[in-house]
């Protein structure tokens, strides 16, 4: 194509001439803060978990939609979200996630523990809490549907909105990172600190209605 180069230049200063300028997202600063304070951050949460065995212990798990427990889980904004999963992905994941549980049998069935029972001897791990609080979460895999995974959440109850979120693991392969969190550990925050309190429908829950339809139509 002996006339690519030209064109490429055409294009680009059209775009240069007319386009939108590439901004900063509002919350670039606070994500870039939170990189600079974590980056290198290891994840004493899971050293905890994995000395403690805390995935082998017994727990009377409830469902995550239940109305009873988990006030202590602070109430988040969206843009707390954005800024802990450094980002817009992981939090289209959670809601992707939240779609899929319910849809398996009408309700949200992830469960959550709240765990009273476990021996808070967390001064040995380098985790300074004045008044913990943690939170096992199970999860099913999108990928493997025999495989579980175990999200941990740590609050630290004597602060307050997203300052109480102190520490997270989850088992899964990418589960131990410290610069944002998978997208097992956002679907708990994502549904327990924001969605919860919203008017939130599951992703692409208008497609069902319209199978619905048709079957009934039949």
């Amino acid at each position: 194509m002996p006339h690519l180069k030209e064109e490429v230049r055409i294009a680009c200063a059209l775009i240069n001439a007319f386009g939108k300028r590439v901004t900063d997202h509002p919350l670039v600063n606070e994500i870039i803060n939170d990189i600079y304070l974590k980056h290198d951050a290891p994840n004493y949460l899971c050293e905890f978990v994995i000395q403690n065995n805390l995935n082998q212990r017994r727990a009377a798990f409830q469902a995550i939609n239940s109305s009873e427990g988990f006030q202590q889980f602070p109430i988040l904004s969206y843009e707390d979200l954005l800024i802990m999963s450094l980002g817009p992905y992981q939090v289209t994941q959670a809601r992707s996630y939240y779609g899929e549980h319910l849809k398996e049998n009408g309700t949200f069935f992830i469960e959550v523990y709240e765990d009273f029972e476990v021996d808070y001897n967390l001064n040995q791990y380098n985790i300074v809490v004045c008044d913990p609080w943690l939170t096992r979460a199970k999860i099913l895999s999108r990928h493997q549907s025999n495989r579980i995974y175990f999200v941990y959440i740590l609050l630290n109850n004597s602060l307050k909105n997203r300052n109480k979120l102190v520490g997270h693991y989850c088992s899964c392969i990418v589960g131990k990172r410290t610069l944002g969190c998978c997208a097992h550990v956002m679907c708990i925050v994502w549904y327990m600190g924001w969605a919860r309190h919203q008017e939130i429908q599951p992703p692409a829950a208008f497609l069902d209605q319209v199978i619905i339809s048709d079957e009934e139509e039949d």
